[in-house]
C-alpha cells in the first residue's frame, strides 16, 4: 500500500512602516509681570489674566502641558500686561520656556522674539492680535536667575522658594520686554504683544502593521493505492 501527501507550504510576511507625527506633549512653562496671554499656531494655550486675583503670582510660573505643536514651524504669540501705570516707574517682564515633552526647543530672548507694543490702559482686550505686525525688537533684561532683578527677591519675599528654580534650571530664559529704561525698572510700554518661531522635531511613530499569510497547498491529501 501506498501513500501520497501534499506538504502545506506557508510564507509569513511581515510589514512595519513608520510615520512622522507631530508631539501632542509639549509644554509652556511661563509667567509675566503681571498678566499674560499665549496662543500656539492661532490657538489660545492659556493665560493668567488681568482680574485673576493678585498681580503678583508672577513669582510662581505656570506650566501648560499638552500643547499641539505641528511638525516644523510653530507661531507662538504672547500678550503680556503690566499691572498700573507704565510711566511710574512699574518694573515689568515676560519669562517663559518651550518643551515637546522632553527637549527644549525655546526660550525668551532678545534673539528671534519681534514686539508690537501699545500704550494703553492696562486690563486691556484678551484676544489674539488678526494682523498686527511685529517689527520691534524686543529688550533682554536679564537671565532669570540674575541676582540683580527686581524678580529674583520674589522667591523669599512671597514666600515662593524653588519656583523659579523648579521651572526654568538649566536653561538660559532671559526676562524679556519692549524697552524702556530697564535699569530704573521702568517699561516703555504696558502691554505687549511678542511673537517667535520655533521648531518642534517629528517624533516617528508606528502607522500599520501589514501580516500576511501565503499557501502552497490547501489540501493535505492523503491517498490509498491497492495492487490487484
Amino acid at each position: 500500500m501506498r501513500y501520497l501527501a501534499l506538504t502545506i507550504c506557508l510564507l509569513v510576511l511581515l510589514v512595519v512602516t513608520t510615520a512622522s507625527a507631530a508631539p501632542t506633549n509639549g509644554q509652556i512653562t511661563i509667567t509675566a509681570d503681571n498678566y499674560y496671554a499665549v496662543w500656539v499656531n492661532g490657538n489660545y494655550v492659556g493665560g493668567y489674566l488681568s482680574g485673576n486675583s493678585s498681580p503678583f503670582t508672577w513669582g510662581a510660573p505656570s506650566t501648560y502641558s499638552n500643547v499641539d505643536w505641528v511638525s516644523g514651524t510653530n507661531t507662538v504669540v504672547i500678550e503680556a500686561q503690566n499691572a498700573g501705570d507704565w510711566n511710574s516707574g512699574n518694573p515689568a517682564g515676560l519669562l517663559a520656556k518651550f518643551t515637546d515633552g522632553s527637549t527644549l526647543i525655546g526660550t525668551t530672548s532678545a534673539t528671534g522674539w519681534m514686539c508690537n507694543s501699545i500704550n494703553v490702559p492696562a486690563e486691556g482686550i484678551w484676544a489674539y492680535p488678526t494682523g498686527l505686525t511685529f517689527t520691534q525688537p524686543v529688550t533682554s533684561i536679564a537671565a532669570w536667575n540674575n541676582s540683580g532683578t527686581i524678580w529674583a527677591g520674589a522667591e523669599s519675599t512671597y514666600g515662593l522658594t524653588g519656583n523659579f528654580t523648579n521651572a526654568f534650571s538649566g536653561t538660559t530664559a532671559d526676562w524679556i520686554w519692549s524697552g524702556g529704561d530697564i535699569a530704573n525698572d521702568t517699561p516703555q510700554d504696558n502691554v505687549v504683544y511678542f511673537e517667535n518661531t520655533f521648531d518642534a522635531p517629528a517624533v516617528p511613530e508606528p502607522t500599520s502593521i501589514l501580516l500576511g499569510v501565503m499557501g502552497l497547498g490547501s489540501l493535505a491529501g492523503l491517498r490509498r493505492f491497492r495492487k490487484a
